[in-house]
Order: structure tokens, then C-alpha cells, then sequence
């Protein structure tokens, strides 16, 4: 907020030209002009910081007017789709200095969209900002959970109830299935790294719910890979996840068989996968051919029902 009140307060004289000398009224006044340029940039704040909705459609008409033979006028047919009134819009738009749907200062408009891009800007690595500070707190209050197979699986249930449907969170579900798939049947325990983004920008939610399947349901470790993340694209921090190395084939496989299939995720997986250096107790492994087969149905059933007996034991 800090930083977007520094924006607020950034000298509207740097930003507009000198009106030349020859150019009658309204130009001649560039006290009025800055007046306009500050009560956009107000109104952008308005809508980045407090969420309003009447400032993020003056906002949107503004820039997505028609500029054309150096006038800018405003496209009034898209108003079918604001919920404020034409007749307070229009009250609005004076303050920023449009009239009749007309911009008075159509050589300003490119200074308005500066303003508004540049508050974006602004808020947006604020929020990032504060949005992983949230994030690893979460990272450090989340501990893994003692639960037996048949509590892993209901509440991996559960979370794929909840966020299957949602389209921001098909790359993370689809990165976990092929990490799952990854580590069925190998000696080392896989590795999967991805942005903390992948997890953070579904809302905080998903940052929740996700962090919770991953840390205390699936038991998986967690590691910020900060050398990569130096050198990869953008502010998001990677991270390397690693899985459960208490987790058996079987219960692998059990797991899987709850996940949808790919084709039914759009887009591409969080991250890429990787074999560790770190060994898996040779009696999660399952190696022989015929045991792999019997995961197959119906001998996948017969193990289900083993391994529901030892749960309710276990629960019991």
C-alpha cells in the first residue's frame, strides 16, 4: 500500500506535455488536465486496492475506447454489460475528464493507460509480495498427520471432489498424478518441482487445501530450490517436493486409481519430475511381474480389501 501511495503521490507535471501556446480552451488550462489524469489515477487505486466495481468499469471504458482521428470516444455499446448506470457513469466520467463520451484531452489518453498499467504493476507485486509471506507461513504451520491408507485416500477424495471441477487447478492435479505414476515401482523416491504459483494463484483456498494434501495427507517434504529460482523467469520461488518415502506401491496405486484421467485436465502439468538420490525401503517396492499384474483389476480389489482390513484395525 506503501508503494501504491507513492504512485498516488508521483508529480502529474512530470507526466503531462506542455500544451502548446496556440491551442484554445480547454488546453490552455493544464491545472484541469492534471485535475483529470489524478482523479483516474484515484480511481484506479479505487479499484486494485478496494475491489470497487463501479471504478473498475470507468476504468475499462476508458481503456477500451476508440481512439480515431485523434479523438477518444468511449464504445457505449459494451455498457450492456456494466451493472452501474449510464446516467452515474457519466457523472463519474466528468471527473476524469470526458464529456458527451468524448475524452477532452485526447492526447492525455496514452498518460491514463501509463497510470493505469503502471498502479497494476504496483499492486500486483504487492499482493505477490504478500501472498507468499501468507504461503510460507502456511508452509510452517502445516505438519504431516498419522493416517492410516483408508483416511489418506477419503481425504484425497474429498480434495479432488472440491478442485477437480476448477480450471486453475488442473496443472497441479495433473503434475501430482504423474508424479504418483513417476514413483510406482522405483527404487529412489521421486522429486517434483514447480513454482510456489502453482499453488498460491488459485486463491487462498486452493494455497490452503493443496498444502494440506501435499504436507500432512501425502506426506510429501518440501524444499525451496532458491539457486533455480535465481535463475528461472519471473518472482515466483521453485520448489522441490519430494515424496512420501513411507508410501508402498500399493498404496500408490491406490491413490492413482482416484485421479482423474489426463485427458480430462486441460493444459499442460506443474513442473517437471525428476529420480532422486534417495532410496525407498525395498518393501514398498513392488518388483515382481505377477504382483504388478494382480494391481490390475479384479486382483487390485483383492489388495484393496487386504489393505481396507488393516485400516479398520488400525482405526480401531
Amino acid at each position: 500500500m506503501d508503494r501504491l501511495n507513492s504512485v498516488m503521490e508521483t508529480s502529474s507535471e512530470s507526466l503531462l506535455p506542455e500544451p502548446p501556446s496556440n491551442v484554445s480552451s480547454p488546453a490552455e488550462n493544464p491545472a484541469l488536465r492534471r485535475s483529470y489524469l489524478e482523479n483516474f489515477r484515484r480511481i484506479c487505486v479505487d479499484f486494485y486496492v478496494n475491489e470497487d466495481p463501479v471504478a473498475g468499469e470507468l476504468m475499462g471504458l476508458v481503456e477500451f475506447a476508440n481512439k480515431t482521428n485523434g479523438q477518444v470516444v468511449l464504445n457505449w455499446l459494451a455498457t450492456e454489460r456494466l451493472k452501474t448506470p449510464r446516467s452515474v457513469l457519466e457523472e463519474r466520467l466528468l471527473e476524469i475528464g470526458l464529456q458527451s463520451g468524448k475524452m477532452l484531452y485526447p492526447e492525455d489518453w496514452e498518460l491514463y493507460i501509463k497510470e493505469k498499467n503502471q498502479i497494476r504493476s504496483t499492486w500486483h507485486a504487492n499482493n505477490q509480495l504478500k501472498t507468499q509471506q501468507e504461503f510460507n507461513e502456511l508452509l510452517l504451520r502445516t505438519e504431516p498427520i498419522a493416517l492410516s491408507m483408508f483416511e489418506r485416500a477419503r481425504e484425497l477424495r474429498r480434495f479432488l471432489r472440491t478442485w477437480t471441477p476448477v480450471l486453475g487447478a488442473a496443472p497441479f492435479i495433473k503434475g501430482l498424478k504423474r508424479t504418483l505414476e513417476t514413483q510406482f515401482g522405483k527404487a529412489f523416491l521421486i522429486t517434483w518441482a514447480f513454482l510456489d504459483d502453482s499453488l498460491t494463484q488459485a486463491g487462498p483456498e486452493f494455497m490452503r487445501d493443496s498444502t494440506r494434501l501435499l504436507l500432512s495427507v501425502l506426506g510429501f517434504t518440501q524444499t525451496a530450490d532458491l539457486e533455480n529460482t535465481e535463475r528461472g523467469e519471473g518472482n515466483g520461488v521453485i520448489r522441490v517436493w519430494q515424496a512420501n518415502p513411507n508410501l508402498g506401491d500399493i498404496q500408490l496405486d491406490r491413490l492413482l486409481s482416484m485421479l482423474p484421467k489426463e485427458r480430462g485436465l486441460p493444459g499442460r502439468m506443474a513442473g517437471s519430475i525428476q529420480i532422486g538420490s534417495t532410496r525407498r525401503a525395498p518393501d514398498l517396492v513392488v518388483k515382481s511381474t505377477i504382483l504388478k499384474c494382480l494391481l490390475r483389476w479384479p486382483g487390485r480389489l483383492i489388495l484393496w480389501l487386504a489393505q481396507l482390513v488393516s485400516d479398520l484395525q488400525y482405526a480401531a
